[in-house]
C-alpha cells in the first residue's frame, strides 16, 4: 500500500500543473519508484537512488542516498533535486 501511494505521488507532482514543468533532477527514494520513472522515458532526470535500487541497469552507477527509512539528507541535498 505504501508503495502505491508513494508512486502515486510522484506521478500526480510529475503531472501536476501546480508545479509547473517537470522536476529536472529527481531523487527516487524506492526502487519501484525508479523502475517508474525510468519507463516513464524519464531516467535521465534521476540523479541519485536508494541503496536498493538495482534495476535498470542503468542506476547502478548513480549516486546513492541510503534508503527510504535511512535515507541522508545530506545525500539528498547534495544531488541538488530542483523542478
Amino acid at each position: 500500500m505504501k508503495r502505491a501511494l508513494a508512486a502515486a505521488v510522484i506521478l500526480f507532482c510529475l503531472a501536476s500543473p501546480a508545479f509547473g514543468a517537470a522536476p529536472s533532477r529527481i531523487v527516487s527514494l524506492a526502487p519501484n519508484i525508479t523502475e517508474i520513472l525510468y519507463e516513464l522515458g524519464l531516467g535521465e532526470r534521476v540523479v541519485a537512488v536508494t541503496d536498493f535500487c538495482d534495476y535498470p541497469p542503468a542506476v547502478k552507477s548513480k549516486p546513492r542516498v541510503g534508503g527510504l527509512t535511512n535515507a541522508s539528507p545530506r545525500a539528498i541535498a547534495e544531488a541538488r533535486p530542483l523542478f
